[in-house]
């Protein structure tokens, strides 16, 4: 029997979430999918609709990592999770999480610019320590409570941008000058 033409498409479709998705450890636990571990080469990664966390050291030194895009399912990132990935150039932090731990994104010297979604309300020690390149980090949110230790320690280009309507903005954020974003 001959399959229609779009049969194949949807048995492509099939084979590549597969592929995708040999390239992470996982955990369920009552509906709840956590990426354990990254196994995949690098480069440009997309992380599967439906995992809501990543776990500590998923992604830990991972240096051939380029880029990274987390669906809006994703509603926490472990410590650590992003730690020592050198070459990432490109992270979004999606909008379900409210929180970013410690050392989250630390020593990810080719991130640039990062966006920080509405609903973060903390965050934690050194989460982008020593991302040396790191210009720009844009609020959409108001001003989280930060944890007590520097979260951009050696980051001494930086910029922290924030919407007008926000509050809880100073003149300076976590040590860094602060400026009005007009998106």
């Amino acid at each position: 029997m001959r399959l229609p033409h779009y049969g194949f498409i949807i048995c492509a479709c099939l084979l590549l979430s597969a592929v995708a998705q040999a390239q992470f450890n996982y955990a369920t636990n009552s509906g709840v999918i956590s990426i354990t571990k990254y196994t995949g080469s690098g480069g440009v990664v997309t992380v599967p609709n439906g995992v809501t966390i990543i776990g500590h050291d998923a992604f830990y030194f991972c240096g051939n990592l380029t880029s990274i895009t987390i669906p809006d399912s994703v509603t926490n990132i472990g410590r650590y999770a992003f730690y020592y990935c050198t070459n990432l150039a490109d992270a979004a932090i999606p909008n379900g999480i409210t929180f970013i731990t410690n050392f989250v994104f630390s020593y990810c010297s080719s991130l640039t610019n990062i966006t920080i979604p509405s609903r973060v309300t903390f965050i934690g020690t050194g989460a982008f320590k020593y991302c040396e390149n790191l210009k720009g980090i844009y609020f959409k949110g108001n001003a989280p409570i930060l944890s007590g230790g520097d979260p951009f320690e050696g980051d001494t280009n930086l910029t922290v941008y924030h919407l007008e309507e926000s509050t809880g903005w100073g003149s300076r954020y976590g040590g860094r000058p602060t400026a009005l974003w007009k998106p």
